[in-house]
């Protein structure tokens, strides 16, 4: 889950504090006393607190100005962090004080709480403030190495920009925003940590801030008369210069210059030398460095990262509206559309039903063995149930087409998109929907699999494909479309195709009425013979050791692949035509050709028989957690 606090900033304002501190010793100054934020300032002096309130677990970060602690605060039964100053100087002091007073006035979902500011009674200043669970926004991001996965974090842009604008509102700016000052936690939660380097934009300002520049890594914080982390700053608080809310506005697009590229706009060995990138002109455009970047969300970064501030968005309110925009499918304001792109997005608004229709033959001409599925609301409902359902499929289908994506298995993943489409599509799912159908646009009828109708089962590890057709042939291939190698002919025409989770084992099966289980090097591995008509549908079991069947025999059965074994758990009036395992392997679903469908656990008695469809089943597949199963029928619907 991470640590409590990521307090990197806090210790790479490290020699810079040393600094100082060898001043302060030269000029005779013992040690830190805590004075009042500002001259003149109307704050009484910080309290006394005992140390035995709290019951220190442990520490968390040390630097040169201080370090983080986990406690537990014995008077409330809470775990907290506690930053304290090690001894230094006044202006250090002052300077703590001044962090913890803005900090505390900032109440926001997404700004660090403090929960009590004082002294210890050897006069140390500390304040103690949330513990959070999670990792630095940096972290996160160099663990994602596709554009696919780090655009999944524009939701922790979003909370980061919001969480500024609020500050703004009370007239106080960060001036030193960047990953390393954002924490992820583990339960969605996005905290904008490190206010030592804020500036109450109402208060006079502060002259403990102003002191010589020292070099340093590129990307740690500098504190003196250039404040602030060089690759996210802009260019007048590069140059030194007073600068206003719009400084974090560039910061935020710096962010997710970051989060679209992986790396930061500006890369050097030290802070001078990024410094001087920064003054001499802008980074390469997020286009020439990740040519896959969505243009809205590229057009956003340029326009928060303007070298002059009035170019940038005036507020981090309207750089986050610009982003939920992207989220939801509008126009962003920061992208000039030509008229042949908003010719195309009226289309895509008015026009969902072709969109469909088109990624489905898509889909068809690689797997077969979906077919084009109009999805209707039930007509006995009220067309606000009609809307939660239709919202509801939706949101399942984007979220398990994105898990396919991102395991590799860009087929079924582009089923699952299509299907999520309903009105104007988010930004963020045609992306997913371009990557989805980007390997089979190079690929499409590259194979010769076969005369008359062909189906095809992928491989789980995306390696491979089997094809059968009405020649009787199962073939099976590379991802390029290269024969590996042919495994079974003369059987008869094959009708059912699928492989173990593992991916060591295929099973087929036709209008021989019997099963077979080959191994992956093509050596049969078993045969199970017991239905007496043609089997229509295969699923292994999770763990590989059972197999279920679907047959015009009107029956579904249960296979035990170590002894060969069966038992029939189904039985209908027609062809049962499909049957399919549950994650957990636990349950079956099977539907057939008269609309009917159970869910059997392990007896032979349905656990659910479902509400029915009016024609045959064609399609069931259970979510990610098995806690939903979706049918789909020839009479046109789909049900959840």
């Amino acid at each position: 889950m991470g640590r409590a606090l990521d307090a990197r900033g806090f210790v790479e304002r490290e020699e810079v504090d040393d600094t100082i501190d060898g001043a302060d010793r030269a000029n005779g100054d013992p040690r830190p006393t805590v004075a009042p934020l500002v001259e003149g300032a109307d704050y009484p002096e910080l309290a006394t607190v005992e140390r035995r309130h709290y019951v220190i677990r442990g520490e968390i970060a040390k630097g040169g100005m201080g370090r983080v602690l986990e406690a537990r605060d014995l008077r409330l039964g809470r775990s907290v962090a506690i930053k304290e100053l090690l001894p230094k100087n006044r202006d250090a002091a002052r300077r703590f004080e001044r962090e913890a007073r803005i900090t505390a006035r900032l109440q926001h979902p997404s700004i660090i709480n403090v929960y009590e500011a004082g002294v210890w009674p050897g006069g140390e200043p500390f304040y103690a403030m949330t513990k959070v669970t999670g990792r630095s926004l940096a972290q996160v991001v160099s663990e994602r190495k596709t554009l696919a996965q780090r655009i999944g974090l524009l939701p922790n842009v979003i909370a980061v920009a919001d969480a500024l604008a609020y500050a703004h509102s009370q007239d106080v700016i960060h001036r030193d925003l960047k990953p390393a000052n954002v924490l992820v936690g583990g339960f969605g939660e996005t905290v904008v940590i490190d206010w030592g380097l804020a500036k109450d934009l109402a208060a006079p300002a502060d002259p403990g801030m102003s002191l010589e520049m020292r070099v340093r890594p590129a990307e740690q914080t500098l504190s003196g008369s250039v404040v602030g982390t060089p690759a996210y700053m802009p260019p007048e608080q590069a140059r030194g210069e007073s600068v206003d809310h719009r400084a974090d506005v560039y910061a935020l697009g710096a962010l997710l210059y970051k989060v679209l590229v992986g790396s930061p706009p500006y890369a050097a060995a030290t802070s001078n030398e990024v410094l001087q990138q920064v003054l001499d002109g802008a980074p390469l455009p997020v286009d020439e460095r990740e040519p896959g970047a969505p243009p809205d969300l590229v057009a956003i970064v340029n326009k928060a990262m303007a070298r002059d501030p009035a170019d940038r968005y005036p507020t981090a309110a309207e750089l986050a509206a610009d982003l939920k925009r992207f989220e939801t499918g509008q126009l962003v304001a920061a992208h000039h559309y030509t008229r042949r792109q908003l010719v195309v997005r009226w289309l895509e608004r008015h026009r969902v039903a072709v969109a469909i229709a088109a990624i489905a033959l898509t889909v068809l001409a690689v797997l077969g063995t979906l077919s084009i599925l109009k999805i209707i609301a039930e007509k006995d409902r009220a067309e606000s149930e009609q809307r939660k359902d239709e919202r509801r499929r939706a949101v399942l289908l984007e979220e398990r087409g994105r898990s396919e994506l991102l395991n590799g298995r860009a087929g079924p993943a582009l089923a699952y998109l299509a299907g999520a489409v309903r009105g104007t599509p988010s930004g963020a799912l045609r992306f997913l929907i371009a990557e989805a159908k980007r390997p089979f646009e190079a690929q499409l009828a590259l194979v010769p699999a076969g005369e008359g109708k062909v189906i095809v089962a992928y491989r789980p590890d995306g390696t491979e494909f089997a094809t059968a057709s009405s020649d009787g042939v199962v073939r099976t291939w590379d991802a390029a479309g290269q024969l590996v190698r042919e495994i079974d002919r003369g059987h008869g025409r094959v009708l059912a195709l699928a492989w173990s989770a593992d991916g060591s084992m295929l099973a087929t099966a036709g209008d021989d009425h019997v099963v077979r289980v080959w191994s992956h090097d093509g050596a049969l591995h078993r045969t199970l013979d017991a239905h007496r008509d043609a089997i229509s549908d295969l699923s292994f079991s999770p763990d590989g050791k059972r197999l279920v069947s679907a047959s015009a025999d009107r029956t579904a059965r249960l296979w035990d692949l170590e002894t060969g074994s069966n038992v029939v758990i189904a039985t209908y009036d027609s062809t049962v035509t499909v049957a399919e395992f549950s994650p957990e392997g636990m349950r079956v679903i099977t539907g057939s050709k008269n609309g009917a469908a159970e869910i059997w656990g392990e007896t032979t008695t349905p656990d659910s028989p479902l509400k029915a469809h009016t024609d045959a089943i064609q399609v069931a597949r259970w979510s990610p957690s098995g806690d939903l199963v979706v049918t789909a029928s020839a009479d046109g619907t789909v049900r959840i």
